[in-house]
C-alpha cells in the first residue's frame, strides 16, 4: 500500500494533436494492442484515441511496447467483450504534439462518473427496484489564481470561447501520469475574494486514465 503526496506534482493542458492515424484494431486482450500502420509514434508518446469502443472514445494513453504497426495500451484490460465489442474498434489515435504546464492551482473538484441507477415502483411489488443503467457524466472543477498576463490563462480562455476539447495531465508522485479530456468553460470574470481566482470546468469526455511508470 502506499499513499500519493500532492505536493511537487505538475500539471498541463495541450497546445495541439498531429495529424490522424487510422486505427484498423484493437485486441480484445490485457493489455490491449493497437494496429495503426506506421503509426512512427515512439514509447511513452501520448495518443488521444477516437474509436468506436464508447468506454475508450476521446481517451489518452501512453504508448508502449510498440513496433512498426502496433502499440500496446499499458495497464488497460480491453478483454471484456461487453464493454469492448469485437467488430467495433476502428477510429484514428492522435498524437499530441505539445503541452503548456499549468499553474497557480487552487484546487481541483470532480464529480460525477458514479453509477447511474432508475428506480421503479411496479404495481406487483412492495418494495421499489434499483435498477443500474450506466453511469452518471464524468466533470471536475479547478480554481486558479486570476491572471490574464498567464500563457495557460489565455489558452484556456480561448478554448471556452470557442467551446472546444482540450487535454489535461496530471504528473503525481511515483511518478504517475493521469490524464483527461473535454470541453473546457472558463469564465474572463474572476471571483472576487481577498486573493482574485479564477474556475475553470471540464466536462469530460472518454476515461480518466493514469500510468505508474
Amino acid at each position: 500500500m502506499s499513499y500519493l503526496a500532492l505536493v511537487g506534482s505538475a500539471f498541463a493542458i495541450t497546445t495541439g494533436l498531429a495529424s490522424a492515424k487510422a486505427i484498423s484494431n484493437i485486441t480484445n486482450a490485457d493489455p490491449g494492442v493497437v494496429t495503426a500502420t506506421a503509426h512512427g509514434y515512439n514509447n511513452t508518446d501520448e495518443v488521444l484515441l477516437v474509436t468506436d469502443w464508447e468506454d475508450f472514445n476521446y481517451s489518452i494513453f501512453r504508448v508502449t511496447n510498440k513496433t512498426t504497426d502496433t502499440f500496446e495500451l499499458a495497464g488497460y484490460d480491453t478483454s471484456n467483450t461487453t464493454f469492448y465489442p469485437a467488430g467495433s474498434d476502428t477510429g484514428n489515435a492522435y498524437k499530441i504534439s505539445g503541452w503548456q504546464s499549468l499553474g497557480q492551482i487552487l484546487g481541483i473538484t470532480p464529480q460525477g462518473g458514479d453509477a447511474r441507477y432508475e428506480e421503479l415502483a411496479p404495481f406487483d411489488k412492495r418494495n421499489g427496484v434499483r435498477i443500474a443503467t450506466g453511469f452518471n457524466p464524468s466533470s471536475f472543477e479547478m480554481e486558479l489564481g486570476f491572471d490574464d498576463s498567464r500563457t495557460d490563462q489565455t489558452l484556456l480562455l480561448a478554448a471556452s470561447r470557442a467551446q472546444e476539447k482540450l487535454g489535461f495531465r496530471f504528473t503525481l508522485s511515483g511518478p504517475t501520469y493521469a490524464y483527461a479530456y473535454g470541453t473546457v468553460s472558463c469564465s474572463a470574470l474572476p471571483i472576487f475574494d481577498r486573493i482574485l481566482r479564477r474556475r475553470v470546468s471540464v466536462s469530460m469526455e472518454g476515461m480518466f486514465t493514469s500510468f505508474t511508470s
